[in-house]
């Protein structure tokens, strides 16, 4: 026999739907689906009914039961009291629902799923001992933001409605006005209502667990923040597991006869019109002043519009268009505009490859449909919660612009013709496309195969079903708190349940980066490697206080991108000392955080993690470790050279001068090539100073590891692993165990894409290598005096060139975007028009070295630069400019020989010298043989990587070695290469 999900929805069309995409999710994994229905219509919304009979017939193996009707019910107005009707309803309902699941057989009931605002039907589950869902169907920062108004709103302050506009900061989400909340929670807080409301939403926390109508990414901040102890701090509740189920969303309509409005879209050029449509409730509708306002503004815009129209409150269409719209606009607009009433078939519509704008009420399925049809929305919030969906759609999505006439009850013409033009005239539009693009190619990855949604739905059933009664029953008494319970991102993961192992069945891995989005985006390559292992791997990272660390943003943009791996935001630790320097900030934030991290990993043992990876600054993580009996690794997402000289560094500095008072004299670390003092790390340059000092700390630290994992290869470094392995790096006790595992990195988009970069087409008119890459990482900003003599540099070398140009460091604040024709010489841009192309801030790196017009590579010498550009088998020009740079410089240039220096680069380079360095590489015979070293370097890197290379072996034997847990503790060493231990 199936097992069977019962589904018991809510009376609306913005709450039936989504549950019954859920329903197809249920079917599509095997089991049966049985939907309660209340035999109550609200008189004022038909849609609902007309909702229900349109899916009962398109889901013939969904079982719909309806309850028998109760006598005398409730009367629902059309008010703020509407929901405290709603309620009684619903739990009058209690009695049949409780029928009808005694009624099914025994033990067939896998789990039932209510919608968060019939949750009173959790009474009757909970007395029957079945294990019971609340279905969320906004999104994780309306859930976060209502979870969190008790706290914000404490008792003997002022009312939310007296508070007005005044700012309400909350935990996930970014700050509103108190006006913004639900009109509910504007009343009287010793109203019914109010009461009444508060009760509603703590009452879902009482489920097993809450399914929410998004995708991780989409809402990375909300989702952290619903995993954070922190969230329901000073009060007796206690969070319940989140599962990110979405999107679901109606598809497309499957009719035979298409609509009149999409033959006339057939007829439209590419993201042309713009759609106006503000839900299928009646409280949607707008006055005619303001039907008058809007029909002025789109005439005024000169742009294509479909335009879904609703009688004014209190009247009907029954009566002609033309007595509603200013004199003469159907015939002044005819053939470019289209009005429809009451209804069109949205989804169709947005999906429409002639719709470019959706003007919308902010209601979530309109939300998440405009997202998965990629397109821009222009917010205009009318009632519920859609005034706070306005503001994540604005402030945390980025997918849409306010129209703020809203606010004052009008909207005038002449904003509703200017928000058109700024989303489909604008460059700001083109942005905010882009965006929705983005959130789009998101979310459909979310359901696919290792996806993060589908990943979380799976791991809802195993949570969910009675594997035994017992457990069950153990799991609601315990009431696990918040931070023991890993939702969102573990539960997405398949990691977190005491006792199990991973979704994947292998090996579980915690990963910990440090600060930055620099040291994050290694450890994505690294998980990435790991889950095609088949491993199961957490990417760990801290909140931090300061804003120029790794954001939760960052985190939004790396997992809408690697949508298989599995984030989880720890929660903000305290500020450190303002004062002190940023690499001292940056070690003690880290330190600070070592509770949350406990907190995190002791809420998946015992056995549920196998090891902790550690990037090389997270050395204090090792003492959390080390208490829970964690094994340890650290991996250092640099060379093997950089990590044979930061380990002997805190046993060398103490006996010489600071780098600083050292110039060109040669530093001599054992087993190392001579490296002048200067290109040691220019926070290391002064001995005596609090980063140096943190820096030796950390660097001493790493042997108390299992061992490290190094993004190299064999055959690129031997010297350096020759000296880790020989225990000359380390004086006194053994080199930590070394595993190369490289190389690691983004190998940039495959096949055809419609959203391809600019430069990429402008690289594809190009000549086999004859272009000039140049590019300096996220931090590299030249003064405009070298950007000028960089630009002298390139156009007297006389070759094509690809240039990434960011703003001097002294106008990055003023100027995020450089103003390129002040910057660079008068006419350069003019002059080299066909032979360069300069791009502001960012390009797709990974895409453009692999290039086949790419010749040869400016590079700041960043590690994972680097090694991009050997997989691409590309010569580089070294550049180097902050961190370990220049030590990669010293290894590039003269143990691996793969690349050319630039003289000067530590003060200014000249524009002969870039010339003479660019012509050497692409001209001269020494830069053949630059090259032929490159094509060999990047075969030996693919053979590294390959089943039996030297980089697959050392994984398996990191593997190997982590099972000897009774044979070796953290800090005892050896190496593993090719040939084993």
């Amino acid at each position: 026999m199936k097992k069977t999900v019962v589904l018991y929805p809510g009376l609306a069309v913005s709450h039936f739907v989504p549950m019954m995409q859920l329903a197809d999710a249920l079917l599509e994994e095997g089991y049966a689906v049985t939907v309660a229905l209340i035999d109550a219509t609200l008189e004022w919304d038909t849609a609902f009914a007309a909702a229900v009979d349109r899916v009962a017939a398109s889901k013939p193996s969904v079982t719909f039961h309806t309850l028998p009707r109760i006598q005398d019910p409730p009367t629902i107005t059309k008010d703020v009291q509407l929901l405290l009707g709603y309620f009684e309803l619903k739990k009058r309902y209690n009695k049949h629902l409780r029928e009808l699941l005694c009624s099914m057989p025994s033990r067939s009931i896998h789990a039932v799923i209510v919608d968060s605002l019939s949750n009173q039907a959790l009474d009757v589950t909970e007395e029957l001992g079945i294990p019971a869902y609340s279905f969320f169907t906004s999104g994780a920062s309306v859930l976060a933001a209502f979870l969190q108004l008790p706290s914000v709103r404490t008792k003997g302050q002022p009312s939310f409605k007296e508070l007005g506009d005044a700012t309400l900061n909350f935990h996930g989400a970014p700050p509103m006005p108190a006006s913004h909340l639900i009109r509910e929670m504007l009343e009287d807080p010793k109203s019914e209502i109010y009461k009444a409301m508060t009760d509603s939403l703590s009452k879902n926390l009482e489920a097993h667990g809450i399914l929410v109508n998004t995708f991780r990414s989409l809402e990375a901040r909300a989702v952290g923040a619903l995993t954070d102890p922190q969230l329901l701090r000073g009060s007796e509740l206690t969070m319940s597991p989140v599962y990110c189920v979405g999107p679901l969303a109606e598809g497309p309509a499957e009719t035979k006869e298409k609509h009149e409005c999409l033959a006339w879209l057939d007829e439209q050029p590419e993201h042309s019109v713009v759609l106006l449509c503000f839900g299928s409730l009646g409280i949607g509708n707008h006055s005619e002043v303001q039907l008058k306002e809007i029909a002025v503004g789109l005439e005024r815009s000169g742009h294509r519009f479909l335009w879904v129209v609703r009688a004014p409150l209190g009247d009907n269409l029954d009566r002609n268009l033309d007595a509603l719209l200013p004199e003469g606009f159907l015939e002044r607009t005819n053939g470019r505009g289209l009005l429809l009433k009451l209804w069109a078939p949205q989804v169709d519509v947005l999906r429409h490859r002639a719709t470019g704008a959706f003007v919308t009420h902010c209601g979530w399925n309109s939300v998440l449909e405009g997202i998965m049809a990629g397109v821009p929305m222009l917010c205009w919030p009318l009632y519920a919660e859609q005034k706070m969906n306005k503001v994540f759609m604005v402030e945390e999505f980025a997918v849409g612009v306010e129209v703020v006439g809203w606010q004052q009850g009008l909207v005038k013409a002449e904003e509703v013709e200017a928000k058109v033009r700024l989303v489909l005239d604008s460059e700001e539009g083109e942005k905010l496309r882009a965006r929705v693009t983005a959130h789009k190619e998101a979310a459909s990855m979310a359901w696919k195969n290792g996806g993060s949604s589908r990943a979380a739905f799976g791991r809802f059933l195993l949570d969910a079903g009675p594997r035994d009664r017992l457990s069950i029953c153990k799991i609601s008494a315990m009431r696990i708190p918040a931070h023991c319970i890993a939702a969102a991102s573990l539960v997405e993961a398949g990691i977190g349940a005491p006792g199990r192992r991973s979704m994947w069945g292998k090996k579980t891995f915690v990963l910990y980066p440090s600060l930055g989005v620099g040291h994050l985006i290694p450890m994505v390559e690294l998980a990435k490697h790991l889950l095609r292992h088949g491993h199961g791997a957490l990417i760990a990272v801290v909140d931090p206080p300061d804003a120029d660390a790794a954001s939760a943003a960052a985190v939004a943009r790396l997992a809408a991108a690697n949508p298989a791996v599995a984030f989880r935001l720890l929660p903000a630790p305290p500020s450190p000392d303002a004062a002190a320097h940023p690499v001292k900030r940056a070690h003690d934030t880290l330190q600070f955080a070592n509770p949350a991290l406990r907190d995190l990993l002791r809420s998946l043992l015992p056995a549920a993690v196998d090891a902790l990876l550690l990037d090389m600054f997270c050395v204090d993580a090792l003492d959390v470790a080390a208490e829970l009996g964690v094994p340890a690794y650290f991996f250092f997402a640099s060379a093997a050279g950089d990590l044979a000289v930061f380990l002997n560094l805190p046993y060398l500095y103490p006996a010489v001068p600071s780098f600083r008072d050292m110039g060109r004299a040669l530093v001599r670390c054992p087993g190392m090539p001579p490296i002048r003092a200067l290109d040691m790390p220019l926070t290391m340059q002064d001995k005596e100073s609090d980063p140096t000092k943190v820096r030796m700390y950390q660097f001493k630290r790493i042997p108390e590891g299992r061992g490290v994992l190094v993004n190299s290869f064999d055959w690129l470094e031997p010297r350096a692993l020759k000296a880790l392995q020989d225990d000359v790096c380390v004086p006194g006790r053994p080199t930590p165990r070394v595993y190369c595992i490289g190389p690691l990195v983004n190998a940039g988009k495959t096949g055809d894409s419609s959203e391809r970069h600019e430069c990429l087409a402008w690289l594809d008119a190009q000549p086999e290598r004859s272009v000039v890459f140049l590019c300096f990482g996220s931090k590299g900003a030249f003064s405009a005096a070298q950007l000028q003599e960089i630009a002298h540099g390139l156009e007297s070398s006389g070759h094509r060139f690809l240039w990434a140009v960011r703003s001097p460091p002294e106008e990055e604040g003023q100027f995020p975007e450089p103003d390129l024709e002040r910057l660079l010489p008068a006419g350069f841009l003019d002059r080299r028009r066909d032979r360069g192309m300069v791009v502001k801030n960012w390009v797709p790196q990974a895409e453009v070295v692999q290039h086949e017009a790419v010749g040869a590579f400016v590079t700041h010498c960043g590690w994972n630069s680097a090694l991009e550009a050997i997989m691409s088998g590309l010569p580089m020009i070294c550049w180097p400019l902050y961190a370990e740079q220049g030590l990669n410089k010293v290894f590039m240039v003269e143990e691996m020989k793969i690349a050319v220096e630039l003289q000067g680069y530590e003060e200014f380079v000249k524009a002969e010298e870039l010339e003479a360095k660019v012509r050497l590489v692409m001209e001269t015979e020494e830069g053949k043989v630059l090259q032929e070293r490159l094509v060999v370097a990047r075969e030996k890197a693919l053979e590294a990587t390959k089943e039996g290379g030297s980089s697959e072996v050392a994984f398996a034997q990191f593997l190997r070695d982590l099972e000897k847990k009774s044979s070796y503790g953290n800090g005892e060493c050896c190496i593993a290469t090719d040939q084993g231990v």
